[in-house]
């Protein structure tokens, strides 16, 4: 709910990243991708399956436009 209330909000931008899971969520590997997405500004704000394939996984930011 949270999520659809927000991506209406105009005063915010979106990004998704489709990156590999290198061995599950708690990963090295998306941890740094939202720490170096947050040095950029952006927002960690959820994460989900990727439909590209089941060794990746959806990471979703957002910031203040």
């Amino acid at each position: 709910m949270t999520s659809q209330v927000l991506a209406g909000d105009a005063r915010y931008k979106w990004k998704s990243l489709d990156i590999p899971k290198k061995g599950g969520w708690g990963s090295i590997g998306a941890e740094a991708k939202i720490k170096e997405q947050a040095r950029e500004g952006w927002i960690y704000f959820d994460r989900s399956p990727s439909p590209t394939s089941d060794d990746n996984v959806v990471l979703t930011f957002y910031r203040a436009k």
